[in-house]
């Protein structure tokens, strides 16, 4: 066995072998493990939210505000004059903005991420959690292994634990 630690996912997706997230589907029936193996990803909203909350509950600010950077478009929304507030995501405006923001990036909200903020604060005032938490310090881990069943090789990123 091996372990990776505070490894980002890109590194961890290089490692060999097999994880639980890619076998579970083909449990169901081979033809649909390849096809849930072979579309196309489609995330959504609350998929951007939950990667900022566990950027920010499990790897703090200076991590959340990279992944930010590198990952979401933040601000310059395109503004109604009128009301001085950001035009609808399913106005004409907001989708000819969308339009301009490079494919990689994915956009939040203001709101939305008041949120998210709000939300680490709830964990960080939760007792239960602020013990968990320091009882597992480390982030992003990567274990490898082989299974002693076939032999091949498996992997699996763990959020956090501890040593013991």
């Amino acid at each position: 066995m091996a372990v990776y630690e505070n490894i980002g996912f890109k590194d961890y997706i290089k490692l060999p072998g097999f994880n639980a997230s890619l076998l579970k589907p083909y449990s169901i029936s081979p033809k649909y493990g390849y096809y849930m193996e072979h579309r196309p990803f489609k995330g959504s909203q609350a998929m951007n939210i939950g990667t900022i909350a566990h950027s920010l509950i499990l790897e703090g600010e200076a991590a959340t505000d990279k992944l930010l950077s590198e990952q979401f478009i933040t601000e310059g929304f395109p503004v109604n004059e009128k009301s001085g507030k950001p035009f609808g995501e399913t106005s004409k405006k907001w989708k000819e903005w969308l339009l301009t923001l490079p494919k990689y990036k994915r956009v939040i909200l203001p709101e939305e991420l008041e949120r998210v903020k709000a939300q680490a604060k709830a964990v960080a005032e939760h007792q239960p959690s602020v013990d968990l938490l320091k009882d597992c310090q480390y982030r992003e881990t990567a274990v490898t292994w082989k299974c002693e069943y076939t032999g091949q090789d498996m992997k699996a990123l763990v959020d956090f634990f501890g040593k013991d």
